[in-house]
């Protein structure tokens, strides 16, 4: 104890304050990996692929392999699009864990971000949207919320009417809609000012890949 508390002594602050930045950059682009991992492994999903409720010889073509395709699989049967949700989490933790602002309070953003995935989906899973027939192209069967939105929306809806009509059901949809845009955007905790960062990051890549595309166009 007492030798540990000399080295501790000789330890200057600033050498502390260093090795603590590193380590928070360390774990930041960790976090940030895993996020871009998972995204990668949600947007090359191919239902075909072996996962807990697919049973095949064929290799996985999703391009994060056999993990990824189970992991893609069960967010997006489980959830639907708001699958997407901890890629997006773990993208946004990394951030602010990187550039030192820190977490606040983790517990409270993990369990918005395990409220938020099936309130979401029940959102989701309440828009007139079934599997790869419907309006919009969506590769699997239980529709944008997933099996678990699917049932939570069919409920809410339900309840709402029960209560009050038509009206009631719009109104229950509309209060889930605004809970699970208050979940998301506590999960994802980055502040008004990052929000228009990002915005203006996304607003620049887009300009810069419409510029790219125009070039390799001849336009």
């Amino acid at each position: 104890m007492a030798a540990a508390a000399q080295a501790r002594r000789l330890v200057s602050p600033a050498i502390r304050t260093l090795v603590l930045q590193r380590l928070a950059g360390l774990g930041g682009l960790a976090l940030g990996i895993a996020g871009l991992v998972l995204l990668v492994a949600l947007a090359s999903y191919n239902p075909h692929d072996p996962s807990l409720n697919t049973a095949t010889s064929r290799p996985a073509a999703n391009l994060v392999g056999a993990p990824g395709a189970a992991a893609a699989d069960l967010l997006l049967q489980s959830f639907g699009l708001a699958g997407v949700l901890p890629g997006l989490a773990l993208l946004a933790w990394g951030w602010r864990v990187a550039s030192h602002r820190g977490l606040g309070h983790f517990v409270l953003r993990l369990m918005a971000l395990l409220f938020a995935l099936p309130v979401l989906g029940a959102v989701l899973g309440s828009l007139p949207v079934h599997g790869p027939d419907g309006p919009v192209a969506w590769p699997g069967l239980s529709g944008l919320g997933g099996a678990a939105g699917a049932v939570l929306g069919e409920r809410m809806l339900t309840l709402g009417q029960e209560l009050g009509g038509p009206v009631g059901g719009m109104l229950a949809w509309a209060v889930a809609s605004l809970l699970a845009l208050a979940l998301t955007l506590l999960a994802l905790g980055l502040t008004a000012l990052e929000w228009r960062a990002a915005g203006r990051g996304a607003a620049s890549a887009a300009r810069v890949s419409a510029r790219g595309g125009r070039g390799a166009a001849g336009l």
